[in-house]
Formats: structure tokens, C-alpha cells, sequence
């Protein structure tokens, strides 16, 4: 019941991050949903966790205990349990092997958007490159209205919509800006957008987002999905790959250029480094993130400004 209740706190929140936690807690629900909140104990948690464990990886029996947690808050807060147990313990490790972190090296990003130069997903893949933007932020990418600016998207912060970002630093608690490399890519995807939408005329559904369908609607994650394998395929690296693994590549090549962890988090979002030591880096890159979309004659310029944000990082 306590559980049902904090899910139904979430309204604020995205669907699909309700559904995953709703997922996460489904085996605590099997295992204790019966036991009366005030009566239940440490042990029984830790019981629950240790068999959930049995068929689940380290980090997703983490993520389990950290939301029973906070759903024992949310019944503290309003005086239904006294102490939070689940707060006492320690998430048991898992015995399921966990996803793998991979990411590209340079060499293979930029044969990714050299095939994808001409695909409607390109300056997707720009903005994923140059700013870590999860997936799902990157599909609520958008405005109010049709007139977005691409030197200005707005993106969800903390899983919440509507932050725009204007600079190239961080704003305080919310995400990273873009580089003003991927503003190229946004116009002309923009005037792409705008043919589009003359040609679907009446049909179009002016939602403000930045990456739609050709009839203005969200995309759908499989249809990127499928658009961005098919570009890795035509780049000569296999179809094995996700657009998830563009966030990971720009912690790769971010730590190949000593970057600070503390600073990756903060432009990733992240509350701390410590998610970052433990997903990246996968693949350290042979060549800088600033290197990736300059042309030599400018490549100096850009290493300059990298070095310009690290030691503004320290």
C-alpha cells in the first residue's frame, strides 16, 4: 500500500521513470507487501533484497533499496513509521551479470555522423556527442512553441521539463549547455523541421519539441533506435549499438582529456562522481571531444577552449 501511495507522488515525474520504479520495487511488493509498514524490520528487508538479488544485477538491487527507502520516507513524512529501515542496511551484491558500459572511440563517432550527415537523427547524435543528453531528455528536447532557437534548446532537468540553458557552463542544478558546435547541426535540422511541416500542412502537430516525426509528434525510441543501427551499420561498425552509448562515449573521451570526475557529473547531472567511476570510462578515446568537429585549420582554437574550461573546472 505504502509502496502504491509514493507511486502515485510521482505524477511530476516522467511515465517511464515511474514505470521503472515501479518495476524495481515489483519483487519487494512479492516479498514483504503483505507485512504492516510499522511492523516490518531490517531483517525482512534485507531478506527481500537478498532474494531479489538472486536474479538481478548489483546495481539494480542498489537501485531497489535506495526507492523502498525513499518510499519509507514518504510514510515517515506523514507520520505512518516511525524509522526508515531500510536506511540501516546495505544493498546485498547481485548475481546477475550487469548491462555492459560500452562506448565509441572518436575514430568510430565520427564515421557514425558521417553516415548519419544526411539522416533526420543527425543533429541527435551531434547534441548526444558534445552534451552527454540522456535519450529520454534528448526526446522532450523542445520549447513552448515551434520557435525554438538552436543556439537555446531547452531540455528536462532532474526529470522535470522546461529548462532552458544559454551558457556553455552549467546552470546551478540543472544540466550542461551545448557547444556552439552542435548550433550548425540544430539550424539545419530546424529548416528541415520547417519543410516538413509546410508539406504536412494541416496533419502537423505543433508540440515544440525539437526531434519529431515528419508530422511534428515525439519519436519513438524504437524508431531511433533502429535509425541510429542502421547509420552504425553503414559507418562500418556493426548494428550492436544504442544511442545510449553516445552519453557514455562523451564520459570516454571527457576523462581521456582529464577532466576532473566531479566535473563529468556535474555536466552529466549527476549528484556526484561516483556513478561515473563506476559506468565510465569504457573505451578511452585516442582524441579529444573538441578535436571531433574541427577542421585543421581551426583544431588549436578548440583545444585552447578545453583547456580554457579545465582550468576553469579546478
Amino acid at each position: 500500500m505504502a509502496i502504491t501511495h509514493w507511486l502515485d507522488s510521482q505524477a511530476d515525474r516522467h511515465p517511464k521513470t515511474v514505470t521503472t520504479r515501479s518495476e524495481l520495487l515489483a519483487p519487494i511488493r512479492k516479498s514483504i507487501g503483505a507485512v504492516v509498514l510499522r511492523k516490518l524490520t531490517a531483517d525482512d528487508v534485507l531478506d527481500a533484497l537478498k532474494e531479489s538479488a538472486a536474479t538481478r544485477a548489483s546495481r539494480t538491487v542498489r537501485d531497489t533499496r535506495a526507492n523502498l527507502e525513499r518510499v519509507i520516507t514518504y510514510a515517515q513524512a506523514r507520520g505512518l513509521v516511525a524509522r526508515n529501515v531500510a536506511a540501516l542496511i546495505k544493498a546485498p551484491p547481485g548475481t546477475a551479470p550487469g548491462r555492459p558500459s560500452r562506448a565509441l572511440n572518436v575514430d568510430r563517432a565520427l564515421a557514425v555522423l558521417q553516415a548519419a550527415r544526411a539522416d533526420r537523427i543527425y543533429a541527435y547524435v551531434v547534441l548526444s556527442l558534445l552534451t552527454g543528453i540522456r535519450t529520454e531528455e534528448a526526446a522532450r528536447c523542445g520549447g513552448t512553441t515551434s520557435t525554438w532557437r538552436p543556439s537555446r534548446p531547452a531540455w528536462p532537468s532532474g526529470g522535470r521539463c522546461g529548462r532552458t540553458v544559454t551558457s556553455r557552463r552549467p546552470a546551478p542544478g540543472g544540466r550542461s549547455c551545448s557547444p556552439r558546435e552542435h548550433v550548425g547541426a540544430l539550424r539545419s535540422h530546424r529548416e528541415r523541421q520547417a519543410e516538413e511541416r509546410e508539406a504536412a500542412g494541416k496533419l502537423w502537430t505543433d508540440t515544440g519539441l525539437v526531434f519529431t516525426t515528419t508530422l511534428g509528434g515525439p519519436l519513438d525510441a524504437a524508431n531511433v533506435r533502429r535509425s541510429f543501427r542502421r547509420n552504425c551499420k553503414a559507418a562500418g561498425i556493426g548494428e550492436n549499438w544504442t544511442p545510449r552509448e553516445l552519453r557514455h562515449t562523451f564520459v570516454s573521451v571527457m576523462s581521456d582529456a582529464k577532466v576532473p570526475i566531479e566535473r563529468i557529473a556535474d555536466l552529466l547531472g549527476h549528484a556526484g562522481g561516483s556513478r561515473v567511476t563506476e559506468t565510465g570510462p569504457p573505451q578511452p578515446s585516442p582524441r579529444t571531444l573538441s578535436c571531433m568537429f574541427a577542421s585543421p585549420g581551426n583544431k588549436s582554437t578548440h583545444i585552447t577552449r578545453l583547456r580554457t574550461d579545465r582550468r576553469r573546472a579546478r
